[in-house]
């Protein structure tokens, strides 16, 4: 337990923290949000896989705590995809449009299509943070 919180404490003074972005909601996510797209915590996983895969991750570790109830919690999924530089930040939480990053040349096909997904993981979690190590070395933090 005590490791778990010196972990998440670790984490959240790691790398230089980006400014604050707004989230940009469109109404055609409300319309799938509010059919219940995702109703089950496996959907959560599913999405943060499908997430690494379209960064074109060949690993994904997924790490859950025995007791998901505690409040010092936290999930952890990690990947070796392509990370994002400050300007894939800034665009993290456009949803539903159709400007979602794309590779010029990708090497296998994209599954997300609207910037969705990551919003699967506020079944299971109350804060998320992203931690990025784009390619110029720096690490980012998103919370």
């Amino acid at each position: 337990m005590a490791e778990n919180s010196q972990t998440l404490a670790a984490v959240h003074s790691a790398g230089e923290e980006v400014k604050q972005f707004p989230i940009d909601i469109g109404t055609r996510f409300l319309e799938l949000f509010s059919e219940n797209l995702y109703t089950s915590p496996n959907k959560t996983f599913e999405e943060l896989v499908a997430n690494s895969w379209d960064a074109n991750a060949t690993a994904v570790y997924i790490s859950i705590p025995d007791d998901l109830k505690s409040d010092s919690a936290s999930i952890w999924v990690l990947d070796n995809g392509t990370s994002m530089d400050v300007a894939g930040l800034e665009t993290l939480w456009t949803i539903t449009s159709d400007h979602k990053r794309r590779a010029e040349n990708p090497k296998r096909p994209q599954i997300g299509k609207f910037g969705i997904g990551k919003l699967a993981t506020y079944i299971l979690a109350s804060e998320i943070t992203f931690i990025c190590k784009a390619a110029d070395g720096k690490i980012r933090t998103v919370a």
